[in-house]
C-alpha cells in the first residue's frame, strides 16, 4: 500500500472510513469541508507526489485512483467578498467619453466605463461629458487571486460624492452594473477648432489633443501651399 496526504481535506474508502494509504488501483475519495468565509476552489498535486488524476479537480467532493507510488493532494480555497465598494472622481463636464477609470481595495478591483448616453441611453452620440445630460456605465468588480466575488446586495459605488443607484436587471451578478447620473458641473476647458478653407475632425477639443485638419480641394488654376 502507499501513503496518501490530504491538505485541508479527508481521504476515505468507498464506506466513508478515513484512510493515510491504499493499495494501487484502490478507489480513494476525497472531501474538502466547507469553511466559513472560504469558497473550495481546486485540487492539485503538490511536490513529491506520484502522478494521479483526479475525477473532477472542481469538485469539493471527488475521487482518484490509487498510482503506484505515494499521494501528496491539497484541497485550495478562495476567500469569499461579500461587500464590495468603489469612489470615483470623474466623470465632470468637459471630460473625454472614452475614459476608464479603475480603482478598488487590495482584495478586487473597480472599473467604470461609460456605454450609453441620452434618453434611452441607445448610442453615444457626443464626445464630451455635458452637464445636465443623464449617462450609463458599467461598473465591474473583479477579484484579486485567492479571492472570490460572491453575488449579494452589498455593493457601494460613489461618484463625485454621490452615491449612484444599480439597475435592479443588473443586481445579483458581479459581471457589471449599469449606473444612470447627471454629469456634475465642474468644468475641464475645452475650445472651439475653426478652420477656414477645410475641416477639422473635432469641433471641440481639450489641451493637447490632436487636431487631423485637412484643405479643401483648391479651385481650378490653384495648389495648396501651406496653413
Amino acid at each position: 500500500a502507499y501513503s496518501i496526504t490530504v491538505t485541508g481535506g479527508t481521504a476515505t474508502d468507498s464506506s466513508s472510513n478515513p484512510i493515510a494509504k491504499a493499495a494501487e488501483d484502490d478507489n480513494v475519495y476525497i472531501v474538502a469541508p466547507e469553511l466559513t468565509g472560504k469558497r473550495f476552489r481546486e485540487w492539485t498535486v503538490e511536490a513529491g507526489s506520484a502522478d494521479v488524476t483526479i475525477g473532477d479537480e472542481n469538485a469539493s467532493s471527488t475521487f482518484f485512483t490509487m498510482p503506484a507510488g505515494n499521494v501528496i493532494l491539497k484541497a485550495n480555497y478562495d476567500t469569499i467578498i461579500d461587500s464590495v465598494s468603489a469612489t470615483f472622481d470623474a466623470p465632470v463636464n468637459g471630460q473625454h467619453i472614452d475614459q476608464t477609470l479603475t480603482t478598488g481595495s487590495p482584495n478586487y478591483t473597480a472599473t467604470l466605463t461609460r456605454v450609453w448616453q441620452g434618453a434611452g441611453f441607445k448610442s453615444l452620440t457626443d464626445t464630451i461629458y455635458e452637464t445636465g445630460k443623464e449617462y450609463a456605465f458599467f461598473v465591474q468588480f473583479a477579484p484579486a487571486s485567492g479571492y472570490v466575488l460572491v453575488p449579494n446586495d452589498q455593493l457601494s459605488v460613489t461618484l463625485n460624492g454621490t452615491a449612484l443607484n444599480f439597475a435592479d436587471d443588473y443586481i445579483g451578478t458581479y459581471s457589471a452594473w449599469r449606473i444612470v447620473l447627471t454629469a456634475v458641473s465642474e468644468e475641464i476647458p475645452h475650445f472651439a477648432v475653426t478652420v477656414t478653407n477645410g475641416i477639422a475632425n473635432a469641433s471641440l477639443a481639450q489641451e493637447n489633443d490632436v487636431i487631423t485638419i485637412t484643405a479643401n480641394a483648391p479651385a481650378s488654376g490653384f495648389l495648396f501651399d501651406k496653413w
